[in-house]
C-alpha cells in the first residue's frame, strides 16, 4: 500500500456511504468551532479548536488529539486528528474500539499507511494513519451506522 493509500480508500469509503443514503446530506456541524470545519487553511491555533460534531456518536471512542477535520456527513462522521506517530496512535486507536466492544475485520499496514475496519451491532468504523498532503500524519476514523 503507497503512502497515503489508506487515506484515499477512507476517503472513497466515505463518498460511497454517503451515495447510499437516500436523505439528504447533513450540513457539516460547526457549532462547535468558529473554523470552518475541516478547511484546508485553517491554522494550528483553528485546529486546536475543532470539537467532534455533537451528533457523533458517543460510543465509539476516539483518540485525545488536535481534530483537523472533523464533520457529520448526514450518512455519517468523518473525522481526522494530528499525529505524531501514526503506527502507535492506530495501534492505540485499534485497542480503544475492540476493548469497548468493537470486532476487527481486517487490518492492513505497509508501515508508512495503516487501515483497518470495526464494527459491532450499531457502528462501522474505517481507521486509517498515515501522511495526508494537507495535515501531514493523521489518524482518520470513518464512522457510519448500520441499518
Amino acid at each position: 500500500m503507497s503512502r497515503g493509500t489508506a487515506l484515499t480508500l477512507a476517503l472513497l469509503v466515505t463518498l460511497a456511504i454517503a451515495g447510499c443514503t437516500t436523505d439528504a446530506p447533513a450540513q457539516p456541524d460547526t457549532a462547535a468551532s468558529k473554523t470552518p470545519v475541516g478547511a484546508p487553511s485553517a491554522d494550528a491555533t483553528a485546529a486546536a479548536e475543532l470539537k467532534l460534531p455533537t451528533t457523533f456518536p458517543k460510543d465509539v471512542p476516539v483518540l485525545a488529539s488536535d481534530l483537523v477535520v472533523a464533520t457529520d456527513l448526514g450518512a455519517g462522521w468523518l473525522v481526522f486528528m494530528t499525529t505524531a506517530a501514526p503506527a502507535d496512535d492506530f495501534a492505540a486507536a485499534s485497542e480503544l474500539l475492540t476493548s469497548a466492544g468493537f470486532e476487527k475485520l481486517v487490518s492492513t499496514a505497509d508501515g508508512v499507511s495503516f487501515f483497518g475496519s470495526f464494527t459491532n451491532d450499531k457502528y462501522q468504523v474505517q481507521l486509517t494513519a498515515g501522511e495526508d498532503d494537507t495535515y501531514g500524519d493523521v489518524l482518520g476514523y470513518t464512522v457510519h451506522g448500520i441499518e
